[in-house]
C-alpha cells in the first residue's frame, strides 16, 4: 500500500509552514559529494533560496508565470527532482501539481529565460525582502557566463570566499 499524497495547501502560510519544515539533510549530503568545493554555509543558503524558490513558484503559478531559478538553486533543484516520490509530494502540497524542470542551455540564457530570472528575483525580493535576492545571498555563485561556469566547475565557490 502506498502512502497518500499531500493535498494542495491552500493558504501561503501553512504552505510556507510546509515548505520551510521539509527536511534537506539527504540532500544537503547529496550536494556535499557532487560540490565538494562549496561549503556548509554555502549549501544551506543555496537550500533556504531553493525553498523560497518553490514558494515563489507557488505564487508565480497563481499569476501564469515563468520562474528560473539561480544556478546554485538550480542545482538544489536536481537533488530534489530526484527523490521522485518526495518530490511529487512536496509539488502536490506546496503547487497543487507537478512542477516540471526544464534546463535551458548554461551560459546561453533565451531572452525569455532572462525576463523569467528576473521575474523570480523580483517575487523573491517582494515576498521575502531585499536582501534574500539570491544574487545577493548567494553572490559567490557564478553567473552562468562560460568564464564562471569553468571557474564553478573547477571548485572555487564558497560562501565566504
Amino acid at each position: 500500500m502506498t502512502a497518500k499524497a499531500p493535498t494542495f495547501i491552500t493558504d501561503d502560510r501553512v504552505a510556507w509552514a510546509y515548505i520551510k519544515s521539509m527536511d534537506f539533510s539527504l540532500i544537503r549530503d547529496k550536494i556535499r559529494k557532487s560540490h565538494p568545493h562549496w561549503d556548509d554555509a554555502f549549501i544551506a543558503a543555496a537550500i533556504r533560496a531553493y525553498k523560497q524558490f518553490m514558494f515563489v513558484s507557488r505564487k508565480a503559478r497563481e499569476q501564469n508565470m515563468v520562474v528560473t531559478p539561480h544556478l546554485a538553486v538550480d542545482e538544489v533543484w536536481h537533488e530534489h527532482v530526484l527523490c521522485t516520490r518526495r518530490y511529487m509530494a512536496d509539488c502536490n502540497a506546496i503547487l497543487g501539481g507537478y512542477m516540471h524542470h526544464s534546463p535551458g542551455e548554461v551560459g546561453k540564457p533565451s531572452d525569455g529565460d532572462k525576463q523569467a530570472f528576473a521575474d523570480t528575483n523580483r517575487l523573491i525580493r517582494r515576498y521575502f525582502g531585499q536582501n534574500e535576492d539570491p544574487r545577493v545571498t548567494l553572490k559567490h555563485m557564478p553567473c552562468g557566463c562560460d568564464a564562471c561556469m569553468q571557474v564553478f566547475y573547477a571548485g572555487k565557490v564558497t560562501a565566504s570566499a
